[in-house]
Formats: C-alpha cells, sequence, structure tokens
C-alpha cells in the first residue's frame, strides 16, 4: 500500500455526502504520532466541521429527498448519531487505508510508515478541496 494510493484515492472517491472528506479531516487532525485518534476526538472534530457550517449559515449538507443527512441541522444531532454515520459511510468505505477498533480509528501502520508532514498537509488540502467542490456543485 503506497501513500500515493491514498491520495488518489481521496482525490477520485464518489462524493455521495461530504463525510468522507470531513472524516479525513478529522483523522489528520486529530491522530497522534502512531496515526490514531480515539473515537471521540474523530466524532467531535467532524460534528465541530458541521456546527461550524452552520454557524456561518452555511449547509451541512445537501437538503435530499431521498436518504437525507441529519447533518443538514448539525445542531440537532447527538454524539450517537455522529458515530452511526461514521460507522456506516465513509469508515468501511476506507477499510483500505484505515482501521477501526473498539477505542481508535487509525491509519493502517503500513501506510503511516511512509507518511511525512508535508504528506499529511497534502491530504488535509486535497480533502478541502474536495470539500470546496462539492459544496460547488451540491449549490
Amino acid at each position: 500500500m503506497l501513500i500515493e494510493s491514498f491520495k488518489d484515492y481521496l482525490r477520485t472517491t464518489h462524493m455521495t455526502f461530504s463525510y468522507k472528506a470531513v472524516m479525513v479531516l478529522a483523522l489528520v487532525e486529530t491522530a497522534d504520532r502512531q496515526g490514531k485518534a480515539p473515537h471521540s476526538a474523530i466524532m467531535s472534530r467532524f460534528h465541530a466541521f458541521y456546527l461550524d457550517r452552520q454557524r456561518h449559515g452555511l449547509p451541512g449538507e445537501k437538503t435530499r429527498d431521498r436518504h437525507p443527512s441529519p447533518l443538514t441541522q448539525p445542531d440537532e444531532v447527538s454524539d450517537a448519531q455522529i458515530w452511526q454515520i461514521l460507522s456506516r459511510y465513509p469508515l468501511p468505505l476506507m477499510d483500505d487505508f484505515i482501521t477501526v477498533d473498539s477505542d481508535f480509528v487509525r491509519i493502517k501502520p503500513a501506510l503511516w510508515v511512509q507518511m511525512s508532514a508535508a504528506d499529511l498537509v497534502e491530504i488535509r488540502e486535497i480533502a478541502l478541496l474536495r470539500l470546496e467542490a462539492y459544496y460547488e456543485e451540491n449549490k
């Protein structure tokens, strides 16, 4: 598994919702020196992204008739709902690159050892660009 594969995945993955990119931001921003972050840190950072959008008068998620996201109203979403969203969508879809156990979400060790600080910055930038494009095309 190569770091470039992860970057390519992030650049090209289909985004029905913004969840994958936001989860990657949360993981990159909260991961420790071993590439892992507690569930609580991931959930908090993930939820904070949508709350910040709401505070700035921006939509958390696109309003949909079919399979609406509870994150259209992030201030009404519980931690349990956040974990349910993460467990159902981005985490299983990214299992080539991350693992989840009872306490932590972690970048797979074989991938983590290849990552430099510059790679983490680039991954964050890719996620931010994907989010910018996602919200532009879903106005």
